[in-house]
């Protein structure tokens, strides 16, 4: 009965050290969220407003789903979410990265609908895109190429975040950046060896590629 009642209790003990693992890794990605883009965003917010601009409304909706997606509370068996939803908040926050960079920014996106079902930890893709906007496209002179794609093959779901920017910002071996090494740990924490995440210079032509690997 003490041998039964110790195993339960480490079971238990390790499962609370997870969830305190997991809310704190998800409160340092939320922090991610660069206060400098924030503060510009909503000032491009303003402007919008005050020029009675017809995408004012959409833009300040947009805004909101950002800070809704990041910020609201989840129970760690809850931490798990659609590819489409966190498609869906990458796509706001580049809609956002948009009104600060205007023309310099060009987006491209293509999510295979076989892929939209898996399931990633949330707050997996922003923290990619953001630095691929911060370190690679803002510094960049004249404009900048955004792709990220994410197809299905077999039982496996590929994406993939590529920039057109400045390279050589990022070790290529996952660690030393903060939000890149906190997905990367949080995709092994679900996964195992299942999941895969690499970063370094493309291979052909100038910029940065991401890439992932989880299963279907």
């Amino acid at each position: 009965m003490l041998g039964s009642s110790y195993v339960v209790q480490v079971a238990a003990d390790a499962r609370e050290a997870m969830r305190l693992r997991s809310e704190g890794e998800i409160a340092l990605l939320r922090a991610q969220l660069n206060p400098h883009v924030l503060f510009n965003t909503l000032h491009s917010l303003l402007e919008m407003v005050r020029g009675n601009d017809d995408g004012a409304e959409e833009a300040i909706e947009c805004f909101g789903r950002v800070v809704k997606y990041l910020s609201e509370h989840r129970e760690v068996a809850a931490e798990l979410v659609t590819l489409r939803e966190e498609w869906r908040n990458a796509s706001d926050y580049l809609a956002l990265e948009g009104l600060r960079l205007g023309a310099r920014l060009h987006v491209e996106l293509d999510l295979d609908e076989t892929a939209a079902g898996t399931q990633p930890p949330v707050a997996t893709l922003q923290p990619l895109v953001e630095n691929a906007i911060t370190h690679g496209i803002a510094p960049r002179p004249g404009r900048g190429t955004l792709t990220m794609h994410a197809t299905r093959i077999g039982e496996t779901v590929y994406v993939e975040i590529c920039d057109n920017g400045q390279a050589a910002m990022f070790p290529s071996v996952p660690g030393n950046g903060r939000g890149l090494s906190l997905v990367h740990a949080r995709l092994q924490a679900h996964f195992g060896d299942a999941a895969h995440i690499h970063w370094g210079p493309q291979s052909v032509g100038a910029g940065w590629q991401v890439s992932i690997r989880v299963p279907a």
